[in-house]
C-alpha cells in the first residue's frame, strides 16, 4: 500500500518480499510434492523436489536400511528450499517466504518420515548390516571414570541430547542448534574419531537435570569459541549450574569478556560476572587451526574450592574458595540458566561425574585425546 501510495517501483530487498507475503496470503494453503525413491541392489536414491540441506541427508541415510543411501534434491520439481526446524528458526534467505518457497517449519521432517516408509517399502523385509564402530581412546578413558552423565554430542537432532553411561536420552537442547558439525577430530586430536561430531551453539542451550549432583562433583567437555572475545560484557558461558529463571543464583564457568578476562576463562557464583574469578591463557576465537581452536576445559568443585584445568595442563587456571551453591539439580551447558550471554560455537564430549577428579586423572582423558 505505501509503495502504491508513492507511485514508485519496487526497488529493495524489502520491497520485493513484501510483495511475496500479498501474494502468498492469495495462494493455496497446501502443496502437494512428488517423492520418489529408487532402489539399485544395495543402493537408494531418495528424490525431494527442494534445496536440502546436508543435515537432511545425512538422517535419511542414518535411517535408512539400505547400504548405501544419497539424496537428490530438485528431483521432479521445484518446491523451494526445505530448512529443517532448527534452521528454520535461526532465519536466513533460505527462510524467508516467497512464492518460490513456501514451505511450513515442519516440513522437513514430515518429508523425512515419508521418504523413511518409501525406503522400508523398496528394501522388502532388507536390513544393511551396520558394523558397530571401535570406542575411541579419548571416551575410553572418560568412561574408565566413571561419568554419572556423558553427552558425546554427535546427536543427528534434538531435542534429546544421548547420555553414552544410560544409552538413552537424558536433557534437551532448545530450538536453535546447528548439529553434526565436525568435533575435535583426528589426525589433530588422535585419540577422537576422524569423523567425530559436535552442535554449534547459536545462543541456545543444553539444559537437563542431574539427580544427585551435590557439592563436590566435576564438569569436563571440550569448546570452540566463535565470538570475538571483545564483542560484550561475557563472551559467552560455557557451563552453568542454577535454577532456571531471570536470577542466576547459581554458579558459571565462561569465556570471559569486556567486563572481566576477557579471552580467558572466568568463574563466579550469583549473577554478577564483575567478582569472577579469572585465568591466565588465553582462549580467543577460533582461527581453524583444529589443535589452537578447540580446548579442553574441566571444573571441579570440591566442597567450598572450585578448581578449573585447560587443556590438560597441571596448574590450574583458577584454584580459590568460591562459596558453594544451594544444592541444585539443573545444568545447562551452552549458556547461564537465566539465558544471558549465552555461548556462540561448537561444545562437544561433555562429561558430569559425581566426584571431584584429581588433576591426573584429567590430564590422562586429555592425553588420550592427543593420542599419548
Amino acid at each position: 500500500d505505501q509503495i502504491a501510495k508513492e507511485k514508485r517501483p519496487l526497488k529493495s530487498l524489502t520491497d520485493f518480499y513484501a510483495r511475496e507475503q500479498l501474494l502468498l496470503a492469495k495462494m493455496p494453503p497446501t502443496r502437494t510434492l512428488r517423492l520418489e525413491v529408487v532402489r539399485i541392489g544395495g543402493l537408494a536414491m531418495a528424490g525431494i523436489p527442494c534445496e536440502v540441506y546436508g543435515i537432511t541427508g545425512l538422517r535419511i541415510r542414518a535411517a535408512s536400511p539400505m547400504d548405501y543411501t544419497f539424496t537428490v534434491m530438485l528431483a521432479n520439481g521445484w518446491d523451494g528450499y526445505l530448512p529443517p526446524p532448527e534452521q528454520m528458526a535461526m532465519g536466513g534467505y533460505n527462510a524467508w517466504l516467497a512464492r518460490s518457497s513456501c514451505l511450513e517449519p515442519q516440513a522437513e521432517p514430515k518429508i523425512r518420515a515419508r521418504i523413511a516408509t518409501l525406503l522400508d517399502q523398496v528394501a522388502g523385509g532388507y536390513r544393511a548390516a551396520r558394523p558397530k564402530t571401535p570406542p575411541s581412546a579419548y571416551s575410553s578413558a572418560v568412561l574408565a571414570s566413571k561419568p554419572d552423565v556423558y553427552w558425546r554430542l554427535d546427536d543427528l537432532e534434538g531435542p534429546q541430547a544421548l547420555d553414552a553411561v544410560r544409552g538413552k536420552g537424558l536433557g534437551q537442547f532448545e530450538t536453535q542448534i546447528a548439529y553434526y558439525m565436525p568435533g575435535p577430530q583426528s589426525p589433530a586430536f588422535p585419540g577422537l574419531e576422524a569423523d567425530n561430531r559436535a552442535p554449534h551453539f547459536v545462543g541456545q542451550r543444553l539444559a537437563a537435570r542431574i539427580p544427585g549432583l551435590g557439592q563436590r562433583y566435576t564438569v569436563e567437555l571440550w569448546f570452540y569459541n566463535c565470538m570475538p572475545t571483545d564483542a560484550r560484557k561475557v563472551t559467552g558461558y560455557l557451563f552453568s549450574r542454577g535454577p532456571a529463571g531471570d536470577a542466576a543464583p547459581g554458579e558459571h564457568l565462561a569465556v570471559g569478556g569486556k567486563q572481566c578476562g576477557a579471552g580467558k576463562l572466568i568463574f563466579h557464583t550469583g549473577s554478577d560476572p564483575a567478582k569472577a574469578l579469572a585465568g591466565t591463557t588465553g582462549v580467543p576465537q577460533r582461527n581453524w587451526v583444529p589443535q589452537e581452536s578447540w580446548h579442553h576445559v574441566a571444573l571441579v568443585r570440591d566442597g567450598t574450592r572450585v578448581t578449573v584445568y585447560l587443556d590438560g595442563r597441571s596448574q590450574p587456571e583458577i584454584s580459590n574458595p568460591a562459596a558453594s551453591p544451594a544444592s541444585g539439580e539443573e545444568v545447562f551447558l551452552g549458556g547461564r540458566s537465566d539465558g544471558r550471554f549465552n555461548f556462540e560455537g561448537r561444545i562437544d564430549e561433555a562429561a558430569v561425574y559425581l566426584r571431584p577428579l584429581p588433576a591426573d586423572e584429567l590430564q590422562n582423558h586429555h592425553r588420550a585425546a592427543m593420542g599419548k
